[in-house]
């Protein structure tokens, strides 16, 4: 994706002109988002449906999903680079607050909240389950 070089180019320059860039190409991705309300769901969240069939159809469910985390944490990385320089995080504080909010909509909100209820699925069942109880118990029992 061309805003990960941007984004490493801004944070390693920290560049006004290269921030500027940045926040331009990151708020046409957010311009291209449209409110969506997944089937079930009691609330609408911003998603891109350009060429893509109706939220809720297998299609969108197994192939967008992982796309809008990779594009979403683009976007919350440029939220953390923009803060992390003293004189952007002053100067950028609006623009950085929307980008956490809509990484925020896009993916905690409609996917971890709403659709997996608060429980990301491959993290909680078998085998993961017995993965992470072991290693707790390894834990406990080092200490």
């Amino acid at each position: 994706m061309v805003l990960s070089g941007i984004i490493s180019t801004a944070e390693a320059l920290q560049d006004d002109g290269d921030a500027q860039t940045l926040m331009k190409y990151v708020d046409n991705v957010i311009s291209t988002a449209a409110s969506v309300t997944d089937p079930g769901a009691s609330r609408s969240h911003l998603a891109w449906t350009q060429g893509l069939p109706k939220p809720g159809d297998a299609a969108v469910d197994a192939n967008v999903e992982s796309s809008i985390y990779l594009t979403v944490g683009q976007i919350a990385r440029t939220a953390a680079v923009l803060s992390m320089v003293p004189k952007w995080a002053s100067q950028y504080a609006g623009k950085i607050q929307t980008y956490v909010q809509t990484a925020d909509d896009m993916v905690i909100q409609r996917f971890y909240v709403d659709r997996y209820n608060s429980t990301v699925p491959w993290l909680s069942q078998s085998p993961w389950t017995s993965v992470r109880d072991g290693w707790v118990l390894l834990r406990r029992n080092s200490t």
